[in-house]
């Protein structure tokens, strides 16, 4: 697992990104929309450095865990029997329109992955009624210090 988003992803969605938008740039351009490559290009490659720094955990293999799966694996090998035909059709036609979706999938899924897993612990400790402040709130009634070490059990985003 990553600790943030790995620096070869990174790079590939930044030059995915410049080959998509160079394959679709005639068709931008007669909208009036050709300057909007140039203008999502910064905003993009921050996004992208932000995430590099970030402690969202990436997967090194995030499909092993379904591919693996023994459960419905006759379903799981036609869908990714489809995916592949498909993909490889769209690379043959071109790699531009395949790459950033498959980038973006990969990026998206970490950070939502993450997101997933706050809200989803955030209910757990809720529906125990733990609030927010409930830790810190039994701590000043017991008597313990502000600077005690926090419980064991307990971990900090």
């Amino acid at each position: 697992v990553f600790s943030g988003l790995p620096s070869p992803a990174a790079g590939g969605m930044i030059a995915s990104f410049v080959l998509f938008f160079n394959y679709f740039g005639p068709r931008l351009e007669a909208r009036d929309l050709g300057p909007f490559a140039y203008y999502a290009l910064g905003p993009m490659t921050v996004m992208v450095a932000v995430l590099m720094l970030s402690t969202i955990p990436y997967q090194k293999n995030p499909l092993k865990s379904v591919v693996l799966a023994p459960r419905n694996a006759f379903v799981t090998l036609g869908v990714f029997a489809f995916l592949i035909l498909a993909f490889h059709y769209l690379i043959v036609m071109s790699p531009a329109i395949v790459l950033l979706p498959i980038g973006s999938t990969y990026v998206g899924f970490g950070v939502w992955n993450a997101l997933y897993k706050r809200m989803f612990r955030r209910a757990l400790s809720q529906a125990a009624g733990e609030g927010p402040g409930a830790a810190a709130g039994a701590a000043q009634s017991s008597g313990a210090s502000a600077s005690a070490a926090p419980p064991k059990n307990v971990e900090f985003l």
